[in-house]
């Protein structure tokens, strides 16, 4: 459903294989998306 909703918004998404905490299992891949979303919100 998320993806679906996603996709119908045409919004950016990452997956990443982890618990629902991903921030704390994978604090880079996490840091990345906000520095991303931060740009792009910049320009």
């Amino acid at each position: 459903m998320e993806r679906f909703e996603a996709r119908r918004a045409h919004s950016h998404t990452v997956e990443i294989n982890s618990s629902h905490v991903a921030m704390i299992s994978h604090p880079g891949a996490v840091t990345r998306l906000i520095e991303d979303a931060a740009t792009t919100a910049a320009s």
